[in-house]
Protein backbone atom coordinates (compact mmCIF):
# COMPACT_ATOMS: atom_id res chain seq x y z
CA UNK A 1 0.00 0.00 0.00
CA UNK A 2 2.95 2.20 0.67
CA UNK A 3 4.20 2.19 -2.56
CA UNK A 4 0.91 1.34 -4.26
CA UNK A 5 -0.67 4.81 -3.35
CA UNK A 6 1.52 7.73 -4.20
CA UNK A 7 1.74 5.65 -7.75
CA UNK A 8 -2.20 5.72 -7.56
CA UNK A 9 -1.84 9.46 -7.30
CA UNK A 10 0.32 10.24 -9.76
CA UNK A 11 -1.67 7.90 -12.24
CA UNK A 12 -4.61 10.13 -11.65
CA UNK A 13 -2.87 13.27 -11.62
CA UNK A 14 -2.07 12.98 -15.18
CA UNK A 15 -5.92 12.37 -16.38
CA UNK A 16 -7.72 15.24 -15.11
CA UNK A 17 -6.41 19.13 -15.46
CA UNK A 18 -6.12 21.21 -12.45
CA UNK A 19 -9.71 23.07 -12.42
CA UNK A 20 -11.16 18.75 -12.33
CA UNK A 21 -9.08 18.59 -9.48
CA UNK A 22 -10.53 21.85 -7.47
CA UNK A 23 -13.44 20.75 -8.64
CA UNK A 24 -13.14 17.25 -6.87
CA UNK A 25 -12.50 19.13 -3.42
CA UNK A 26 -15.62 19.93 -3.39
CA UNK A 27 -17.13 15.74 -3.99
CA UNK A 28 -19.49 14.48 -1.44
CA UNK A 29 -16.96 11.77 -1.00
CA UNK A 30 -14.51 12.44 1.38
CA UNK A 31 -12.18 9.73 -0.30
CA UNK A 32 -12.45 11.13 -3.62
CA UNK A 33 -11.97 14.94 -2.04
CA UNK A 34 -8.85 13.46 -0.51
CA UNK A 35 -7.22 11.82 -3.41
CA UNK A 36 -8.02 15.15 -4.85
CA UNK A 37 -6.28 17.24 -2.62
CA UNK A 38 -2.99 15.11 -3.25
CA UNK A 39 -3.41 15.17 -6.73
CA UNK A 40 -3.38 18.96 -6.58
CA UNK A 41 -0.68 19.37 -4.20
CA UNK A 42 1.80 17.18 -6.45
CA UNK A 43 0.27 18.14 -9.87
CA UNK A 44 -0.24 21.70 -9.35
CA UNK A 45 1.95 23.10 -5.93
CA UNK A 46 1.00 26.24 -6.86
CA UNK A 47 -2.81 25.47 -6.13
CA UNK A 48 -1.69 23.27 -3.01
CA UNK A 49 -3.19 26.03 -0.54
CA UNK A 50 -6.66 25.91 -1.94
CA UNK A 51 -6.53 21.93 -0.32
CA UNK A 52 -5.72 22.72 3.14
CA UNK A 53 -8.75 22.37 4.39
CA UNK A 54 -9.47 18.72 2.73
CA UNK A 55 -6.21 18.01 4.27
CA UNK A 56 -7.10 18.94 7.78
CA UNK A 57 -10.10 17.19 7.29
CA UNK A 58 -8.74 14.00 5.83
CA UNK A 59 -6.16 13.62 9.31
CA UNK A 60 -9.46 13.71 11.50
CA UNK A 61 -10.82 10.41 9.22
CA UNK A 62 -9.45 7.73 10.41
CA UNK A 63 -11.97 5.30 8.46
CA UNK A 64 -10.22 7.03 5.11
CA UNK A 65 -6.82 5.61 6.09
CA UNK A 66 -5.22 8.50 4.67
CA UNK A 67 -4.09 10.58 7.44
CA UNK A 68 -0.44 9.64 7.20
CA UNK A 69 -0.92 10.75 3.80
CA UNK A 70 -2.30 14.18 4.19
CA UNK A 71 -0.05 14.74 7.01
CA UNK A 72 2.85 14.42 4.46
CA UNK A 73 1.14 16.95 2.00
CA UNK A 74 0.55 19.13 4.84
CA UNK A 75 4.52 19.37 5.49
CA UNK A 76 4.89 19.80 2.35
CA UNK A 77 2.25 23.11 2.32
CA UNK A 78 3.76 23.90 5.46
CA UNK A 79 6.78 25.18 3.26
CA UNK A 80 4.66 28.10 1.35
CA UNK A 81 2.09 28.89 4.33
CA UNK A 82 3.34 28.47 7.64
CA UNK A 83 1.34 31.63 8.35
CA UNK A 84 -1.94 30.03 7.26
CA UNK A 85 -1.42 26.95 9.42
CA UNK A 86 -0.47 28.90 12.57
CA UNK A 87 -3.24 31.13 11.87
CA UNK A 88 -5.25 27.70 12.10
CA UNK A 89 -4.02 27.11 15.34
CA UNK A 90 -4.75 30.20 16.73
CA UNK A 91 -7.80 30.56 15.43
CA UNK A 92 -9.46 27.46 17.28
CA UNK A 93 -8.90 26.47 20.76
CA UNK A 94 -11.56 23.71 19.94
CA UNK A 95 -9.96 21.63 17.02
CA UNK A 96 -9.44 18.04 17.52
CA UNK A 97 -6.22 16.93 18.82
CA UNK A 98 -5.41 14.91 15.24
CA UNK A 99 -5.73 17.83 13.47
CA UNK A 100 -3.75 19.99 15.92
CA UNK A 101 -0.85 17.48 16.08
CA UNK A 102 -0.80 17.48 12.15
CA UNK A 103 -0.30 21.29 12.37
CA UNK A 104 2.60 21.31 14.54
CA UNK A 105 4.09 18.39 12.97
CA UNK A 106 4.00 19.67 9.88
CA UNK A 107 5.31 23.17 10.36
CA UNK A 108 8.22 21.38 12.63
CA UNK A 109 8.78 18.86 9.73
CA UNK A 110 8.88 22.48 7.19
CA UNK A 111 11.77 23.69 9.41
CA UNK A 112 8.75 26.45 10.54
CA UNK A 113 7.80 25.30 14.11
CA UNK A 114 6.65 27.86 16.62
CA UNK A 115 9.53 30.30 17.87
Amino acid sequence: MRLFFPLLVLTAACARSDERWIEALDDPDPFERALAAFALCEQAPERAPLTLGVLLETVDRSELELGAHAARHLELLARSIPDSLRARLAANPLMTEARRRAIEDALRGAGRGRR
